[in-house]
C-alpha cells in the first residue's frame, strides 16, 4: 500500500502553531496601537490643558481691569481720541487672544502684530516705558507658522519681573530674525537681571509660572509634532557689563505642522 502524506503546511501540527503565532502577532499589534492611541490622547489632553493655561495667562484679569480703568480715565478727562484708539487696540487684543486659542498654529506675522498691540496697551500702565520691535526684512513672517500664545507671556515676564521695579526710563527690545536655520524671537530688557533677583531674594528662588507653562507646553509640542522649540534665558551680566535679561524662543521653520 502506498500512502501519500499531505504537505507539511497542510498538517494540523503546522497549522495550529501558525494560528497561535498569528493570534499572538495580532494581539501585540493591537496592544501597541492601543498604547500609541492612549499616548496620543494623553498628549492631546495635556496640550489642551497648557493651551488653556496660556489663554488664562493672556486674559489676566488684572491686565484687563487696569487697561479698562486707563481707558475710562481718558474718557473722564475728555481725551476721547486716545480713548477710542486704545479701546480699539484692547478689543483687537481680546478678539485675537480668543481666535488664536482655537488655532493649532498661526503665522509669525500675527504673533508680531499681537505683541505690538499688547505692548501698546502696557504703555498705559507703565510710566517712561519705551519698546522697539525689529523684524529681519528677509524673514517671510506670513509664511512661517508657530504655536500661538507662546511669546506674550515672555514679554509680560520681562515687563513685570525685569522692568517694573526700575525708576526712570524703561526699555524693551523685541526682535525676530534667523540664526543657523532657526527662527528666533528675542526679548531683551534692561532690568536688574536674573542673577540680581536671586541675590535680592536669597531665601526664595525666582519662579515664573508662565515660563514653566511655556516650557511644558513646548515639550508637549515637540513630542506630538516633532517640533524643535527651545527657550534660552541669559543674564546679560554673563556676556556684557550691562544689566538685564535676554530670552530667546527658537524653533525650526515650518516644523510645527499639526493636522
Amino acid at each position: 500500500r502506498l500512502t501519500v502524506l499531505a504537505p507539511f503546511y497542510a498538517r494540523w501540527a503546522f497549522i495550529l502553531p501558525m494560528i497561535l503565532l498569528l493570534g499572538l502577532i495580532m494581539w501585540r499589534i493591537i496592544r501597541y496601537r492601543l498604547k500609541q492611541m492612549r499616548t496620543i490622547s494623553n498628549l492631546d489632553r495635556m496640550v489642551v490643558e497648557y493651551e488653556l493655561k496660556a489663554l488664562h495667562a493672556q486674559m489676566n484679569p488684572h491686565f484687563v481691569f487696569n487697561c479698562l480703568n486707563s481707558i475710562k480715565e481718558m474718557i473722564m478727562s475728555g481725551d476721547n481720541v486716545n480713548a477710542n484708539i486704545y479701546l480699539n487696540k484692547f478689543s483687537y487684543l481680546l478678539r485675537s487672544t480668543l481666535d488664536q486659542s482655537q488655532l493649532p498654529a498661526v503665522p509669525l506675522s500675527m504673533t508680531i502684530e499681537y505683541i505690538r498691540n499688547y505692548l501698546e496697551m502696557e504703555k498705559l500702565r507703565f510710566d517712561q516705558f519705551h519698546y522697539t520691535m525689529e523684524t529681519d526684512p528677509t524673514l517671510q513672517a506670513d509664511s512661517i507658522m508657530m504655536a500661538p500664545l507662546l511669546l506674550q507671556p515672555i514679554v509680560e515676564n520681562a515687563l513685570w519681573h525685569g522692568l517694573s521695579g526700575l525708576k526712570g526710563d524703561k526699555q524693551l527690545f523685541v526682535r525676530f530674525y534667523r540664526n543657523e536655520g532657526d527662527v528666533v524671537c528675542e526679548v531683551e530688557d534692561f532690568g536688574v537681571g536674573i542673577h540680581a533677583r536671586s541675590r535680592d531674594n536669597p531665601s526664595k528662588e525666582h519662579h515664573s509660572v508662565a515660563l514653566d507653562n511655556i516650557r511644558k507646553r513646548m515639550e508637549l509640542l515637540n513630542k506630538k509634532y516633532a517640533a524643535d522649540y527651545r527657550l534660552d534665558l541669559i543674564d546679560k551680566s554673563e556676556i556684557t557689563p550691562g544689566k538685564g535679561t535676554i530670552v530667546r524662543l527658537r524653533f525650526k521653520h515650518n516644523t510645527y505642522e499639526p493636522d
